[in-house]
Formats: C-alpha cells, structure tokens, sequence
C-alpha cells in the first residue's frame, strides 16, 4: 500500500465516530478529498462534518461511493457484512481499518499515546491544549469535542502528535509512541474482554512494548492495577497521584463550584499552585497525567499553568449544557460503574444543598448484565435516577439483562430509581417534574445528551 498522504479519495465508513471525524479532519487539511457515510442518528460530530464541508450519506449503499475512490477508511464497527465494505472488496480499493490508519499517520511523529480506563479523553484534550498554547504545534486526535477549540483535532505543524488510545479491540497494537499516559486500568468491554485478565493483559504488552523500545511511561501511581506492571519498568516510569511516593504530587485541594485549586510537587519539590476549571478528584489527576506529560515536552510550568487555567473541558464529560426554570443541567458520558460514582460525587459535592437527578441510559447488554452490581451501588447520593431501556452495541443480537432488573437492585441500595422506557418519556416526565434550583445530569455513551440539550431549549443538531 501507498503511503497514507499519497493518495487522493478517501471515503470513510461510519464517519460520524469521533476518531473517524477527527481522523477525516487531519486527512482534509492534508489536502485529500473526504467522503463518507454513516447510520441516520444524529451525533455530535454532525457539526463538526459540516463546519468542515465534508459531504457525507446518512445511509449505507454501494453507489455512494465515488468512482474516483483510492481508499477506504472504515469504522472497527462495521465488517465485512457492512454493503460498502462488499462494494470496496469487489472493487479492490485499498482498505485501512480507523486505529491502522490513525498509526500510519502517528507513528511517523514524536507520538504521545494516551491510554487507561477512564479519564483519557479529558487528558487527551487538556494535554494538546497546553502544547498548542505553548506553541509545539502538535497534531492531536481527542474522542471528544475539545470545548476551547469546537472541535475534536487539532492539526499543527510541529513533530508532536497527540492521541487518545482506546484499548477496544486492541487497538494498541497499531500505535507505537514515544510517551505512554496510562491512566487507570479497570476492567471494562466485556463484550470484547471475556476475562478481567485478558482485559490488563492488553495494557501489559503495551507498556512492555513502549518500555522495550525504550519509550517513557507516565503512569497514574496510585492506581492498584498499574503498581503491578509499572515497578518492572521503573527506570522508564514518571509517575503522578496523591501519594507521595508519586514523582508529581497534588495536595491541598480546594474546590468551589467554578475552579480546583491545588498545590503540586516534582520529587518533593514544591512547584507552586495550580488552578483549573473543573471539578472533582479525578480531573486533579488527570491534570497531574498532562502536567508530567508537557514537562517531560520541555514545557515551563509556567507555561503549563496558563494554559491550564484557560482550559474549559471537552463535551460530554461533565458538561455544564445551561439553566432553564432555574434547573442546572449537565451531561456526562460516563457508561462505566467508576465513572458514574466519580462523576455524580463531584456534581453532588458542587452542590450540595441541591436535589440531583440522572438519567442513564445503559451501554451495551453485555456491560449492564456483567457489572449489574457495581451499577446498582452507582447511584447513591441522588435524589432521583431514570433508567432508559439499554442501548445495545451492533454487535449484540439479543438482550441478556433488562434496565428493570437494574432498576430493581439499584432500589435495594438507595430507593431512588425509576424505569422509564424512551428519552420521549422521560424528558415530559422530568419537565413535569423538575423543580427550581434542581440539578439534572444525563448519563451515557448514547444519545441521552439530547434529554437536557431539549429541556434546555438547545438546538439538537438534526
């Protein structure tokens, strides 16, 4: 195959996947002519496609792909049964699946890889933030929407390259980066991961890879899985957390509802404070991760910290979506049992004298069947959780587990939980029953966004 940059048509199957938009991003300003198509649901990344003047199908047929086509580039997603993927094979277009063709263009630069179970979009996005605002011109691929730049790349001029890197399917074996950001590892994908083993075993030989090939390993130091692997490769380890044995330290945290403030140390030594817009513990250390990151770049602090304090997050994690009948409304993609307790506990904590509703909407049958437990004990502090009928991945052909048999074990925990079927049903139930100075925050890797986005009267974007 030729190399990426050498050719001249690209059609993108599933387009709308966030990697997939930034990937067509980066591809476009090299100058190659994207195309593409998609399922007919409405994602966040619409707007993004359409600021960038790219013409994509809301459908999947053979006659959309242009005769002119030199590749194709195609979700993980879809396979060999998807009606394109036939027409590319009878036709013999060259194909590259979306993490081989995000390596060809990552492995030629200085990469940084970020990895890890949660909290790895976030210090994607906060990471390539500095080292824009620092002037590295970095090229950076974020799964979500940067808030400070609209949109979720970035493509700069420098040698850096910044991606986040999903360990789904085990994407990790097309990327070799000169940094690895592991953030945490907590068993998640089980459709995929039949074993929580088979699951840190792919982070294993992605260390062991980085480690071998003597690349650095920034790691979270206070995360029990992670101890494990990180002291076999301890001379090619930065690591960061509350712990003081950690080699960058946050302490005397202090938090208010519009900024963290906390003091950090580099081996003991104090290095000052630091100010950010978000809240909660997680996104301290997710800070930490990026701060460790942009000094080892050769980023000043004081650099770092400027740009910190001007960073206002990505969509979809803790977004604050507005106010209506002075209900406070926010989103979150949280579909994980850790990151829902995270992200509820920091909301609950901001406001504390406040009733907090969510609404989640469970991925994938096999995730809500394997962590039905860990789910149901999510929710504690809330005054109300609406629970949505799951959302099954394309991947799944029969419902194990239903969202009433959630419902069920999250009210032996807390009484707190409601079953209602349809993002219809529930946004007229909460607008009937919200009341002022209430808190909601919809909860999902799906489309639950849409709840608040129309209880606050936000254009959706169909």
């Amino acid at each position: 195959m030729k190399k990426l940059q050498d050719y001249n048509h690209v059609y993108m199957i599933g387009i709308k996947g966030v990697g997939m938009t930034a990937l067509a991003q980066i591809l476009k300003a090299k100058g190659l002519n994207i195309s593409g198509s998609d399922i007919e649901e409405v994602f966040i990344t619409d707007e993004v496609l359409k600021k960038l003047q790219i013409k994509y199908y809301n459908s999947f047929s053979k006659n959309n792909i242009p005769s002119e086509t030199d590749l194709i580039i195609y979700s993980t997603a879809y396979g060999p049964e998807n009606v394109e993927m036939q027409a590319a094979l009878e036709r013999k277009i060259d194909k590259l699946s979306y993490p081989e063709a995000l390596g060809c263009l990552f492995n030629v630069k200085c990469g940084i890889a970020v990895a890890g179970s949660h909290g790895k979009t976030t210090t994607t996005a906060m990471l390539g933030w500095i080292l824009i605002q620092s002037n590295v011109k970095p090229t950076v691929v974020v799964g979500s929407k940067i808030s400070n730049l609209d949109t979720n790349a970035y493509v700069g001029n420098g040698d850096c390259m910044v991606i986040e890197a999903d360990e789904y399917q085990n994407k990790f074996k097309y990327y070799d980066p000169k940094v690895l950001v592991v953030t945490n590892i907590d068993y998640d994908h089980p459709d995929y991961f039949k074993t929580k083993e088979e699951y840190h075993n792919t982070f294993k030989k992605f260390i062991s890879k980085v480690a071998k090939k003597n690349g650095t390993i920034v790691s979270c130091g206070d995360d029990s899985e992670l101890k494990h692997i990180i002291k076999l490769y301890k001379k090619h380890t930065i690591t960061y957390g509350f712990n003081k044995s950690n080699t960058w330290v946050a302490t005397n945290i202090y938090q208010n509802k519009n900024s963290t403030t906390f003091t950090i140390l580099k081996n003991n030594i104090l290095k000052g404070k630091v100010v950010i817009k978000l809240n909660g513990s997680y996104n301290v250390l997710n800070t930490l991760a990026a701060i460790a990151t942009a000094d080892l770049c050769g980023v000043s602090l004081t650099l770092i910290k400027k740009a910190l304090r001007s960073f206002v997050g990505t969509s979809r994690r803790q977004e604050y979506i507005g106010q209506k009948n002075s209900v406070i409304m926010y989103d979150d993609y949280a579909h994980h049992p850790t990151e829902i307790r995270a992200t509820l506990s920091a909301l609950i904590n901001k406001y504390p004298k406040q009733k907090v509703w969510a609404v989640f909407h469970p991925h994938t049958f096999t995730r809500t069947k394997v962590f039905l437990s860990q789910f149901a004990k999510s929710f504690k502090g809330v005054y109300k959780v609406i629970v949505l009928d799951i959302y099954g991945s394309a991947r799944e052909t029969k419902a194990v587990v239903h969202s009433k048999d959630l419902v069920k074990r999250i009210n032996i925990n807390s009484q707190n939980a409601l079953y209602i079927p349809s993002k219809e049903e529930a946004f007229l139930f909460l607008k009937q029953n919200l009341k002022k100075s209430d808190v909601i925050i919809t909860l999902g890797a799906g489309d639950v966004w849409k709840i608040t986005h129309k209880l606050c009267n936000k254009r959706i974007y169909d």
